[in-house]
């Protein structure tokens, strides 16, 4: 066929469906936001609600661009009675200003309907039922078709374009880092080994050869390469996922997640991270404000006060304290924790992390200076010998969300350390880092997820991604 005859054919078929008129694929977002009035519109989408009058029927449909439904206003002959709550349609109609909504300003008088999708009667989501975000955690595959699940999932769209935003801006360099690595960042063990399925029968009669010529595992963070990226091209980051093989159950913790992480190159000084650290935060915090109204006005309904909670710590300034502050905080008032304070040394435990919030009028809190036997080897000790220069920063309800340190510029002290911990010859390239043109340099991580889990105010993190791997659980 001609090209000349298949554009008279073309022209023929769309007079004949629809007319001399012109329909523009157009979401429902941008209709409602006033940019397409009195504009022909292509709207798919799926329903939500079906209301037969007189002369009329009225079908509320989304697209998932928003929080809202758009009204569609059609004529009874117009209508396919397989339209129902979850049918998938399509229309094409005229946007107007809608005289009697007085939920949306905009609607659409629709001129064509198809039905893409029917919703079987025996689908495990109801109009008008009540669910909690357990239960749709049982729907993984379905569970988008919500509006709560749908609403998390536009936050954190909103959050991680707002994320680039803010990095960009401030001139840093977005890195791929590997999710196959031979290095463990944290060498704390908690690594998923990688091996292949099936190995050639071959390689069968060696059962020690290694795919990849050495153990390869899925990485904890990519930490190590961004030191190396930042040594060459200056401040960098990632949003990368990452893998730990703990075995916790609890509502802030999985074995999948994103991580975001920066490193600062030519930075010796902790203030220029703590810095870095509080005005992203506060950021993404201001820009899912003021981008993602509808869906945070839905779950102020249900916690009345979260705005308020939000605006208070995007712009409210965080507090600074020592580790060893903290610990003598926390043994002052011994009587208001539920676990034992700890002593000079140990870790912080979730009650322990609550009790300094809530203390400090449930401000974020950088804890900084921690002891140098738990923290990793790339961290330098500080003058006092005894601790090193690395800061926690605390939240209120999900506890540690960021955490960060001074990187080991010093080759004889990094080297020391390796070699006691057995990390040598393996970790050589890392000390090249520091051979060839090092510079001062800092980093610090934040957990993606944790993030969305206080900004939505979800209970359970496994409900802030949309497919959770945790523990005996890795479905679809």
């Amino acid at each position: 066929m001609s090209s000349l005859m298949f554009v008279k054919k073309h022209a023929f078929y769309c007079a004949r469906n629809f007319g001399s008129q012109s329909y523009k694929k157009v979401r429902i977002k941008d209709i409602l936001q006033g940019r397409k009035n009195n504009e022909s519109a292509d709207v798919q989408g799926w329903t939500r609600s079906v209301r037969k009058m007189k002369n009329h029927v009225f079908v509320d449909i989304n697209d998932g661009s928003t929080a809202q439904n758009i009204q569609l206003v059609m004529s009874k002959d117009l209508f396919d009675r397989r339209v129902q709550f979850g049918t998938s349609i399509s229309v094409r109609g005229k946007i107007q200003q809608s005289i009697q909504n007085e939920k949306n300003k905009y609607e659409i008088l629709c001129d064509d309907l198809d039905v893409l999708g029917t919703y079987a009667e025996d689908a495990p989501l109801k109009k008008n039922a009540s669910y909690d975000m357990q239960h749709l955690r049982s729907l993984l595959h379905l569970r988008m078709r919500h509006y709560k699940m749908a609403g998390v999932l536009r936050a954190r769209n909103c959050v991680e374009m707002a994320m680039h935003k803010f990095f960009q801006e401030k001139g840093f360099l977005h890195i791929h880092t590997p999710i196959l690595t031979s290095s463990d960042c944290e060498t704390g063990g908690n690594v998923f080994s990688v091996q292949p399925d099936q190995i050639d029968e071959q390689e069968s009669s060696d059962s020690s050869e290694d795919f990849f010529g050495a153990p390869a595992f899925l990485s904890v963070s990519g930490q190590l390469h961004l030191e190396a990226c930042a040594m060459g091209m200056g401040d960098v980051y990632t949003l990368s996922p990452a893998f730990r093989s703990e075995k916790s159950h609890t509502r802030k913790h999985l074995n999948e997640f994103r991580m975001l992480e920066a490193e600062l190159a030519h930075s010796k000084d902790l203030a220029d991270m703590v810095n870095l650290m509080e005005s992203s935060v506060k950021y993404l915090l201001q820009e899912l404000l003021l981008n993602c109204s509808l869906d945070l006005a839905t779950i102020e309904k249900d916690s009345p006060g979260h705005l308020s909670k939000l605006e208070k710590v995007a712009s409210k300034q965080y507090v600074i304290m020592s580790y060893t502050e903290a610990i003598e905080l926390l043994e002052k008032h011994q009587k208001h924790l539920q676990t034992a304070s700890p002593s000079w040394g140990e870790d912080l435990n979730s009650d322990h992390e609550t009790f300094l919030v809530q203390h400090c009028d449930s401000t974020p809190v950088f804890i900084v200076d921690f002891p140098s036997c738990s923290k990793p080897f790339y961290m330098p000790v500080n003058s006092d010998g005894k601790t090193v220069a690395a800061v926690d920063l605390i939240f209120p309800e999900v506890g540690e969300l960021c955490g960060g340190s001074l990187r080991e510029s010093d080759l004889d002290k990094l080297t020391s350390r390796l070699t006691a911990l057995g990390l040598l010859p393996a970790y050589e390239w890392y000390l090249d880092l520091r051979r060839y043109g090092n510079t001062p340099h800092a980093g610090y991580g934040m957990g993606f997820d944790r993030f969305v889990t206080f900004a939505l105010d979800i209970r359970n993190i496994r409900d802030a991604v949309p497919f959770p791997r945790y523990k005996n659980s890795c479905v679809l």
